[in-house]
């Protein structure tokens, strides 16, 4: 009975464990961009979450490099790609930046890559270190061509807005914010 006991009891921690492991592993980090997708009930909920909101141009692409998950296991290597590039800064949307140029890391797996001169409407969050990510994968990252925006978002709030003109895109964000805070 002892051994049954016993059994039960290091079953039962072994799968407490994993739920906490698995979940540490699905949280949003800001610094090492881990992170489930985000489910929100309304655009300008959805609008809330970067904490900044930018329309620019991409200047310039930088070296690919890795970065840490943050995740130690001396068996696989936890990093990551992340190529990088430079924003010029045209207008900020919504939220707080003093300098006119950032620096968008976004992951080599990501299927919107971005390329000098680009023009784009990102909608981001900062890391610990003072560079930007989306703020939900390809929900915040949305290219201008020839006046028009479009994205690989996923997000159900945001896929009506494909496809559709960039001024008048970037005065509906601004809209829905201002909504948001009456």
């Amino acid at each position: 009975m002892k051994k049954i006991l016993i059994s039960l009891f290091c079953i039962s921690s072994s799968i407490g464990f994993g739920y906490v492991y698995s979940s540490s592993l699905h949280t949003h980090d800001v610094h090492n961009h881990l992170g489930a997708t985000i489910q929100s009930d309304s655009i300008a909920e959805e609008l809330s979450i970067p904490e900044l909101i930018v329309k620019g141009i991409v200047i310039e692409e930088l070296p690919e490099v890795r970065r840490e998950t943050g995740i130690y296991n001396p068996k696989v290597d936890t990093s990551y790609l992340v190529t990088p590039v430079k924003v010029k800064v045209e207008e900020v949307i919504s939220g707080n930046l003093i300098e006119n140029e950032i620096i968008y890391l976004q992951r080599k797996e990501s299927t919107d890559k971005l390329k000098t001169n680009n023009e784009v409407v990102l909608m981001l969050n900062r890391t610990s270190d003072n560079f930007y990510w989306s703020y939900n994968f390809n929900d915040g990252v949305w290219q201008v061509d020839n006046g028009i925006v479009s994205s690989s978002t996923e997000s159900k709030m945001l896929k009506g807005f494909k496809n559709t003109d960039a001024t008048e895109f970037v005065e509906e964000i601004k809209e829905e914010l201002n909504n948001s805070m009456e």
